[in-house]
């Protein structure tokens, strides 16, 4: 089974470039994205509910690929 799934990380980075958790990341933050855009729930429930562990690292994660914080975001980007 390690073994089955070390292959299948392999064979996707090949494909896409990325790891997996790369890839992971990236979708979960662009659920976040549009949830800071489009809607009123708490930054806190946007990271909880796109699968972040706590709201430390979402914040050290958002801040790492958008070089600014959540908040930042959707002050700028609110509509």
């Amino acid at each position: 089974m390690l073994l089955t799934r070390l292959i299948y990380q392999i064979f996707f980075k090949k494909k896409t470039g990325i790891t997996i958790f790369e890839y992971l990341r990236n979708v979960r933050m662009q659920h976040c994205l549009y949830e800071l855009k489009h809607s009123d729930d708490t930054i806190v429930s946007i990271a909880l509910n796109n699968g972040f562990a706590n709201i430390q690292i979402f914040n050290r994660v958002f801040k790492e690929v958008y070089q600014m914080t959540p908040k930042q975001y959707r002050e700028k980007n609110k509509k």
